[in-house]
């Protein structure tokens, strides 16, 4: 099962997500300083989450220091990565205080990407668009060969 499909629950628990586990190995491999600094396992039902306010909820995964400080969100994928939109205009808001960039690993292409948020949004466009089953969230689709001059060596 796909790591989008598994209940809320499973999706917070204390396991790491693969890409998560890929992005903080390539950070160490390559001397570049960052803390935790999202959510991980917040503990919480899916309702009592959603009470929290937005941008809380999107806090990023990451504070990385490769050169300056960034706002560093993993994602991972198995296809065409997807955000969900409601989730972006959140990112937007943390970009405003600082850069903000993605880690986009694919876990079955195994590669990494680290994508800033200008070329993120350059990928967006004509990017197809759906919604997902669980909550009906819309959210947009970047198939991996728009970000792949994006992608960074990894050793896993």
């Amino acid at each position: 099962m796909a790591f989008q499909d598994k209940k809320f629950s499973e999706r917070v628990s204390k396991k790491f997500s693969v890409a998560q586990k890929v992005t903080e190995k390539y950070l160490r491999d390559n001397n570049i300083p960052f803390v935790k600094y999202g959510f991980d396992d917040h503990g919480m039902t899916y309702e009592e989450w959603m009470k929290v306010p937005a941008m809380i909820r999107n806090t990023p995964d990451l504070i990385a220091v490769p050169g300056e400080f960034t706002f560093l969100e993993v994602k991972g994928c198995h296809g065409p990565v997807k955000i969900k939109w409601c989730d972006y205009l959140e990112y937007k808001k943390w970009e405003y205080l600082n850069k903000f960039s993605f880690s986009i690993y694919s876990t079955t292409e195994k590669k990494l990407h680290m994508v800033t948020m200008s070329q993120l949004e350059e990928a967006m466009i004509g990017a197809t668009t759906g919604k997902y089953p669980d909550n009906k969230k819309d959210y947009f689709a970047i198939p991996l060969k728009k970000i792949q001059k994006y992608m960074v060596p990894i050793y896993v």
